[in-house]
């Protein structure tokens, strides 16, 4: 007669080799991507360089007016997971009702390169402020700043979404936002 340990250490073993086959078909199944041995990183836009970008507006001996729109420089922060290879962007317009402008015809996207890890920021500088939107919030006329202020559609909500691949394959993003004037950066700084 066998002893009652004997049998409850082969019922033991059983099990175990049972449930050691289920879980390597299960990784099987579910490789290594998206699974729940790889969870997605978690990255953020910890800065966009200020909430507020405005143009710097000078003019010259002869009267010209001259507008510079400058890039605005994003800090992307990992708060979880592995590194991730950062390639694209994209940037999206809206006015203060929430209302994407011209049904997205003003969005760009773009490609970019560069790696994030837990250990280090990266900061990415990225063209928010186009041409075509300061042409859009701005009247055409360009008389003195203050006396176009009056047919000003500024201020034009910028939404900056930043995308990746972790270590893991999977898709990550983040965004942020900034606030787009149209009046100059020399106004704005009183």
């Amino acid at each position: 007669m066998k002893s009652a340990n004997t049998i409850n250490n082969r019922q033991l073993f059983g099990f175990s080799a049972i449930f050691g086959v289920f879980l390597i078909i299960l990784i099987i199944v579910t490789g290594c991507e998206n699974s729940p041995f790889t969870p997605s990183a978690k990255m953020i836009i910890s800065d966009v360089g200020g909430q507020l970008l405005s143009p710097i507006v000078s003019t010259n001996d002869s009267g010209e007016i001259t507008v510079q729109l400058s890039d605005n420089t994003v800090t992307l922060h990992l708060i979880q997971g592995t590194g991730v290879f950062i390639d694209s962007y994209s940037i999206q317009y809206y006015d203060t009702n929430e209302t994407e402008i011209n049904n997205g015809a003003y969005t760009q996207t773009g490609k970019i390169s560069n790696y994030l890890t837990k250990d280090t920021d990266i900061s990415i500088s990225l063209p928010v402020y186009s041409r075509a939107i300061y042409n859009y919030a701005h009247t055409k006329g360009e008389k003195k700043p203050s006396e176009d202020l009056l047919n000003d559609k500024s201020p034009v909500i910028a939404i900056i979404n930043i995308f990746g691949t972790d270590s893991n394959s999977n898709r990550v993003n983040c965004s942020g936002y900034v606030t787009l004037t149209t009046v100059p950066a020399s106004l704005t700084a009183n």
